[in-house]
């Protein structure tokens, strides 16, 4: 299976692809972002697939009720609007560019979309992922190991699943691999995060209050000696204070994808299994047709 987070991979293939003038909202840039996206996802198929297989899931993120994480954290995310308003790109024009074409994935082409209220992409990918390992096996002679699997995504949070057997990262804004050594710096790469936590999310570390980023407060210090390299090395946190330890039972709630609520998971695998795919052949064809989109009419079979 191949899982690409959606958001992820139409961002970093637009911004990737496009100049800033042609994201401003000025213009119409949706015949260009249908272009590129779609133009990435077949070099991604044509690329992987002998390994990967062709079955192609998408990962949305649904924010039709807040995700699960701000019941545990509300300042989760807290600070991404104000980052995108400092930003360079007409985000809102992006935003609605990338609905239409996600409509259209939905509409035209043979491949799954999947969203579940409450959940992220990452989640529907971290779920999959472990549906796929234990009910999907392939057979190697007499061994028989999960099938593989690709995560298309340049958040590093996946890399906390490279601890699966078969799991391998394809980043769209390298264009490559994203490559770990061992399952022990998977493991130790996930403590780090819980124990400093997550910018990009508003996550706090373990030593500050939850709404030091959201309100602009200065986090305090993890020393490495004394907090980081202890805690790497010795599963027993009784040492911290109690506040402490409680905010690390948060984050990690917050950032280890093995404590995805049972109902979210159960959510998003009967949303793959009752999904029926409403795209053909016929119908990409046609869509390619309507949309102008000339130097794919001979490629219509890849997809």
């Amino acid at each position: 299976m191949i899982g690409i987070d959606f958001s992820s991979f139409a961002i970093n293939t637009i911004t990737g692809n496009l100049e800033e003038k042609d994201l401003d909202g000025k213009a119409d840039a949706l015949p260009l972002i249908r272009h590129v996206i779609l133009t990435s996802l077949l070099s991604i198929k044509a690329k992987y697939k002998a390994k990967f297989g062709n079955e192609i899931v998408f990962a949305v993120d649904n924010k039709t009720k807040p995700y699960w994480r701000k019941s545990v954290n509300p300042y989760y995310k807290g600070t991404r609007k104000e980052s995108r308003e400092k930003s360079k790109y007409d985000w809102s024009y992006i935003f609605d560019c990338m609905s239409t074409v996600k409509a259209e994935l939905i509409e035209n082409f043979p491949y799954k979309v999947i969203e579940v209220e409450g959940a992220e992409a990452d989640d529907v990918i971290a779920v999959l992922l472990r549906y796929v390992q234990e009910n999907r096996k392939v057979r190697e002679g007499l061994i028989k190991s999960p099938e593989p699997f690709l995560i298309v995504s340049a958040d590093g949070d996946y890399v906390h699943l490279h601890k699966f057997e078969g799991v391998e990262q394809h980043s769209p804004k390298k264009g490559s691999l994203i490559t770990v050594k061992s399952v022990k710096e998977v493991n130790e790469s996930l403590l780090t995060k819980i124990i400093k936590g997550d910018a990009g999310d508003g996550i706090c570390n373990i030593l500050s209050a939850p709404n030091c980023l959201v309100d602009k407060i200065r986090q305090k210090a993890v020393s490495t000696e004394k907090f980081l390299i202890p805690l790497l090395e010795n599963s027993d946190h009784s040492w911290l204070t109690e506040e402490q330890q409680e905010r690390m039972r948060i984050n990690r709630i917050l950032i280890d994808f093995d404590y995805i609520p049972q109902d979210i998971r159960e959510g998003i695998v009967e949303a793959y299994n009752s999904y029926v795919v409403k795209g053909s052949k016929t119908k990409v064809f046609d869509y390619l047709i309507k949309n102008r989109l000339k130097v794919l009419f001979t490629r219509v079979d890849e997809f």
